[in-house]
């Protein structure tokens, strides 16, 4: 019978930074290794865990990770990190219970791909994501943000999080001349990013 053997970590997988990065954890590997085939190096690290390296590997994606992507069990580190930090997770079905409501499910590679490609190209009244780590305003300017980066990954959706979660981004994009707000969703009660109507007089 043969003997299932541990794949490691990618290279660096594990090194803290602050470089945009992609979590992926699973099983083998495979995941991951489609995904880097999608997203350009200056977009985003890609970086292959297994789900016992769940816990070290959210550390190391300083100050947490732009993207989760799962699939199988969901780990403790990440059910507890998903009810603290704006980090959108997107998990094969089935979706575990621990992250029912805090993920956003995928059942073929393709829609996942789709799903990442979209959120690294997302424009948002003004606000995209600059190459690597931070946002772009169209004034030209750039600041770092993560929580701003996540908003933008999560649109239109947002993060069942306090207010407070989103102070930075919120005077981030009030200190730009962009429509764009950070705000709660009368609706899903969730922080949102999301374009100012103007009033006609």
């Amino acid at each position: 019978m043969a003997v299932a053997v541990r794949q490691p970590a990618g290279l660096g997988a594990l090194h803290p930074g602050t470089f945009r990065s992609l979590l992926v954890i699973s099983a083998d590997g495979e995941l991951a290794v489609a995904l880097r085939e999608r997203v350009a190096s200056h977009e985003a690290v890609v970086r292959d865990v297994r789900h016992a390296e769940t816990d070290e590997a959210l550390q190391a994606c300083e100050p947490f990770p732009w993207t989760v992507v799962g699939e199988g069990p969901a780990p403790a580190a990440l059910a507890a990190a998903v009810r603290l930090r704006p980090v959108r997770v997107l998990w094969r079905l089935p979706i575990p219970a621990a992250l029912d409501g805090r993920a956003e499910p995928f059942d073929h590679f393709d829609a996942l791909a789709t799903a990442v490609r979209a959120a690294l190209a997302r424009r948002v009244c003004g606000v995209g994501l600059a190459p690597g780590q931070g946002v772009r305003f169209d004034d030209g300017v750039c600041v770092t943000s993560p929580q701003l980066e996540a908003l933008l990954a999560a649109h239109p959706g947002g993060f069942a999080l306090p207010a407070a979660a989103f102070r930075q981004a919120s005077r981030a994009v009030a200190r730009h001349t962009v429509a764009a707000r950070v705000l709660r969703d009368e609706f899903t009660g969730h922080m949102v990013l999301r374009c100012e109507r103007t009033q006609k007089s």
